[in-house]
């Protein structure tokens, strides 16, 4: 399995991620721990973003500190192909996980808007 860059984000200015996680993460060389998310891009594999910036709680969007914006869809919870990615990522970066954010997160976003709760992998299973 190959690790590379997103697009920039002027051509990608927003993704959808999938089976996601957040980690709150230290870094050599960064003054305070950040929280990172960890997730799915359907078209691009597995993807760890930089650090979290904002919640939009109301519509599940986060934007990190690239500028780019990561709309959460469905439940948390990392597959096999973004805990990879995450793992690599982590190893690249010589990061530390300081510990696991997620229900923090989904706490702080409340309940999904109705519009974005089915994804691609539910409605398959629904078939």
């Amino acid at each position: 399995m190959t690790v590379w860059s997103p697009a920039p984000v002027a051509e990608e200015p927003e993704a959808i991620l999938t089976d996601w996680a957040a980690f709150e993460v230290t870094r050599p060389g960064s003054p305070e721990p950040a929280v990172h998310l960890a997730g799915y891009i359907a078209r691009d594999g597995g993807r760890t973003t930089s650090a979290v910036q904002e919640v939009d709680a109301a519509t599940w969007r986060v934007r990190t500190r690239s500028g780019r914006i990561y709309v959460l869809r469905g439940r948390p919870g990392l597959n096999s192909d973004a805990l990879y990615t995450f793992n690599w990522w982590l190893h690249i970066q010589n990061a530390e996980v300081l510990r696991d954010v997620t229900s923090e997160l989904q706490a702080q976003l409340g309940e999904q808007p109705a519009s974005d709760r089915s994804t691609p992998k539910t409605r398959r299973a629904r078939r």
